[in-house]
């Protein structure tokens, strides 16, 4: 196992550092796979945002570094801005398929009505589990316009959203 800190391992000397990349990967794949997930409300359309996710990250390394030792965060939001806002799905298929898929196809369509800013900085603070703090640093915004920006948005998550 790599003792190094995600932060060393995204700014080791060689950026083109393939098992620096593949340890990155293996260490937060199924947290990204998650996030993703509920985002998406599918499996499938899940495992083709953290594959997209993780090439972005690739392509974008040199211009990213994380502010804290957890890579997490970062790749979280660039989960979140790789789906494009018009490709976001509210699942009209109550399929009897997956239980998670119908639950999370009910908590999609309780926060269809919120859009942009707002809308990630619910799912990274729902779904992602990020703090205040951190979203604030990844969005360049003052950590009391997220607690602000929650306080309108949560609403329709009064109940709880999905367990891990």
């Amino acid at each position: 196992m790599d003792a190094r800190t995600d932060r060393d391992l995204w700014l080791s000397e060689d950026r083109d550092d393939a098992s620096a990349f593949g340890t990155l990967y293996d260490r937060h794949h199924e947290a990204v796979h998650l996030y993703c997930f509920r985002l998406t409300g599918s499996w499938v359309a899940a495992e083709d945002l953290l594959l997209a996710t993780f090439v972005q990250v690739w392509r974008r390394r040199a211009d990213l570094t994380p502010a804290e030792e957890s890579a997490l965060p970062i790749l979280l939001h660039l989960a979140t801005t790789t789906m494009s806002r018009g490709r976001r799905l509210i699942p009209t298929q109550r399929s009897a398929q997956d239980k998670g898929e119908a639950a999370m196809g009910d908590v999609l369509r309780r926060i269809a009505h919120v859009r942009g800013r707002q809308r990630e900085i619910l799912e990274l603070h729902t779904f992602g589990r990020l703090s205040d703090a951190q979203i604030a640093h990844l969005l360049s915004i003052q950590e009391s316009s997220v607690r602000w920006s929650l306080d309108r948005t949560r609403g329709p998550l009064e109940e709880p959203v999905i367990s891990s």
